[in-house]
């Protein structure tokens, strides 16, 4: 049997808070099972996070990143894994005493 590869690995980005994160994957071996880990830790779907699996493609979609959300990110086929890091860029803090500095 020929053993699974990943056509289409992981891509690492870099998003702003509240933008939509989706990370996929293509291996070349249909409906098998895909675990997916945040900094090892195994994520399970929840409100505004959904994993999905169609046949060869594999997405992990999270409506709404925090900077929670910035992470090493992999998934975990078979035997094989997929690792992207994922950078999320909170907003700019500009506080009223560094503007007084500015003056």
């Amino acid at each position: 049997e020929i053993p699974l590869e990943f056509l289409k690995p992981l891509h690492g980005q870099t998003l702003q808070e509240e933008e939509k994160l989706i990370l996929e994957c293509e291996v070349s071996k249909a409906d098998r099972a895909a675990t997916w880990y945040r900094d090892g830790e195994e994520i399970t779907p929840k409100d505004g996070v959904k994993l999905i699996s169609d046949g060869t493609h594999h997405k992990l979609i999270i409506d709404s990143v925090t900077v929670d959300d910035e992470a090493d990110y992999t998934v975990k086929i078979d035997d094989k894994s997929s690792k992207a890091m994922v950078l999320v860029e909170g907003e700019l803090d500009i506080s009223q005493s560094s503007l007084d500095i500015l003056f």
